[in-house]
């Protein structure tokens, strides 16, 4: 089909352009969307000081699905999208509205002379303007602010979870300084103790981690609201995020597992 022109202002019957959503939800006799354009529909649009509300209406285009999501911005991922009909401002004109322009120089170096050229068409009033950039600026703000939130927690978790991976490991050694005291005398060399403390470690923190993928499958459905352009359940994520906390932990596991490299097998013997 096509989009609106100037022709659109008188013709008879009015014209609108509606969605893909809208020909699949409710015209399912047409298995092909482009084939409604021309087809006459009946809507809840009348012209000004018209009594009668449904009114006939041709389709003169198809459009692909608008996608709106609760923060203002595109949703590409959405898969109900809602239908829509676009139609021209003479079948309900609006007590406001927003005026788009289009500049290769500075926007905001405009405002004035458009503020001037709106005062003089009579009738309206231009109250604010900015640019696109900060429209997108202000639209995404409040996914912003939840996903600033969301990585602080998670960089609070991780701290917590080092700190406390650290002191379970240091735990751990003090509590088999004497095994690994006795393991030292019996000639153990530092690499082995290393690897004993480490796989000590590794083994625990696996467990945990799968533990936590698990929780996190199952509870993906409650962050699924704010999350954009990635899936609940994104892959990448589930293998990333639990070899990052695996080195982490190992990392964590690691000055521990030096000082039980160092430990002297005569004085923990002798402590035994």
């Amino acid at each position: 089909g096509r989009w609106f022109g100037s022709q659109e202002r008188t013709a008879n019957p009015p014209s609108v352009v509606v969605s893909e959503r809208l020909v699949r939800r409710f015209a399912t006799d047409f298995p092909d969307p482009t084939s409604i354009v021309g087809r006459t529909i009946f809507g809840p649009f009348a012209p000004s000081g018209s009594a009668d509300r449904d009114i006939p209406l041709t389709i003169i285009g198809v459009v692909s699905d608008f996608r709106s999501g609760r923060f203002g911005i595109m949703q590409p991922d959405d898969s109900d999208p809602f239908p829509q009909v676009f139609f021209p401002d003479v079948l309900r004109p609006m007590a406001a509205g927003e005026l788009l322009v289009r500049t290769t120089s500075d926007p905001v170096s405009l405002v004035g002379a458009i503020r001037t050229l709106v005062d003089h068409s009579g009738g309206i009033r231009l109250i604010s303007a900015r640019t696109l950039d900060a429209q997108l600026q202000a639209a995404v703000q409040p996914r912003r602010f939840h996903t600033i939130l969301i990585v602080a927690f998670a960089a609070l978790a991780g701290i917590l979870a080092l700190i406390g991976v650290s002191g379970v490991i240091s735990y751990s050694v003090t509590q088999r300084s004497n095994e690994i005291g006795l393991r030292i005398a019996l000639g153990a060399q530092r690499g082995d103790v290393l690897r004993l403390v480490l796989s000590y470690a590794a083994w625990r923190v696996a467990g945990g981690v799968a533990v936590g993928v698990i929780g996190a499958v199952l509870l993906s459905r409650a962050i699924k609201s704010v999350l954009y352009g990635v899936a609940a359940t994104d892959l990448a994520a589930f293998i990333m995020v639990p070899l990052l906390m695996i080195v982490v932990a190992l990392a964590a596991a690691y000055l521990p597992a030096r000082r039980a490299m160092r430990l002297d097998p005569m004085v923990t013997l002798r402590q035994r």
